[in-house]
């Protein structure tokens, strides 16, 4: 929707003219508009990140639930939530019941740490741990230790828990280290920038996938070579492979009017063919590139995630090989870019 459309209707409903306002999941958590009644129909909705549909998270319900009864507009509010039968006992249990949330924060400490490397923000691990320290994930290690792998014990001998958050960045410097990320020194403590890690920070590119491009970049690398590895990189490890699918996806690979949609194929790097999650988003970046049309909305999803990472995941590859001096491979990321 136009932004002009979406604040002429917010307008519109806010004065009274508009009595019922129906809007998609993602606009729901946008439109920040008081009313008597909200009702949620459905608790499904796809998620990109993990290739699937799942329940709307307890925190989104409570959020769009919010807007129901405004104390300064209305003395009473109604909230409905229409889902299936066997979800009803989780969200009637999850409305009812405080559940303390709990920090995710440590999947991500490598990409963040280097984050703060790049920064200058961090240049040494007793700075990554009074870092560590501001996070909501030490909060919670210390109110929750038990969901952390912290017996009560440990926490009684160290209640700061600077030992525990130590390892946790001397573990995450190592990795990085490792992957040619950052340099660290482990006698002194001291992490150093290198020009991959200043790459990853900038592009949000993850660990993995730096590593990854890291063995496979050379410096006259083809067009198919750079299509497979980026359909092999760990931000499209969560896609998932659907038997409906596969038609459509053949389908896209044969197509040859009035130019083949998929000039490339699977390249060969790229193991296991349309049943493997590489093949199928190797097959989605040169339909896109080609600006085909799918029909199934899974796909179309799929798409647009592909859409969203692959332009910022290409510039990372080109500024690797510029920094490295490959005029060929950098021409060659230029040119599917």
């Amino acid at each position: 929707m136009l932004r002009a459309d979406r604040t002429l209707t917010e307008r519109l409903f806010s004065e009274g003219l508009l009595r019922v306002l129906v809007c998609t999941a993602t606009l729901a958590w946008g439109v920040n508009l008081p009313a008597h009644t909200v009702i949620i129909k459905g608790t499904q909705v796809y998620d990109a990140q993990k290739g699937a549909f799942t329940d709307v998270g307890m925190l989104d319900v409570q959020q769009i639930f919010g807007r129901a009864g405004r104390p300064q507009f209305e003395s009473s509010g109604e909230g409905i939530i229409i889902t299936s039968h066997d979800k009803l006992a989780h969200y009637l249990s999850m409305l009812t019941h405080q559940i303390p949330i709990e920090s995710q924060f440590g999947r991500m400490v490598i990409d963040n740490l280097n984050a703060e490397i790049v920064l200058g923000t961090v240049t040494n691990v007793k700075e990554g741990v009074a870092w560590l320290n501001y996070s909501y994930m030490a909060c919670r290690c210390r109110k929750n230790p038990l969901a952390y792998g912290i017996t009560y014990e440990r926490l009684v001998e160290d209640p700061s828990l600077f030992t525990h958050f130590q390892a946790i960045i001397t573990a995450a410097g190592n990795a990085l280290h490792k992957s040619q990320l950052a340099v660290f020194d482990e006698r002194s403590g001291s992490f150093y920038v290198t020009e991959l890690g200043r790459v990853a920070s900038h592009f949000y590119i993850t660990q993995p996938s730096m590593v990854l491009f890291n063995e496979r970049l050379h410096p006259h690398i083809r067009e198919a070579d750079v299509v497979a590895m980026l359909a092999e990189s760990a931000e499209f490890e969560s896609m998932t492979v659907r038997e409906e699918e596969t038609l459509e996806l053949e389908a896209l690979l044969r197509n040859t009017r009035p130019f083949p949609l998929c000039p490339f194929g699977i390249p060969k790097g790229v193991k296991g063919g349309l049943a493997n999650k590489a093949g199928k988003a190797c097959v989605l970046m040169q339909a896109w590139v080609s600006r085909a049309r799918v029909e199934s909305f899974s796909l179309s999803a799929d798409m647009m995630f592909i859409s969203q990472n692959v332009p910022r995941m290409i510039r990372a590859i080109y500024e690797i090989c510029l920094r490295r001096k490959w005029s060929s491979a950098a021409f060659t990321c230029l040119e599917l870019s």
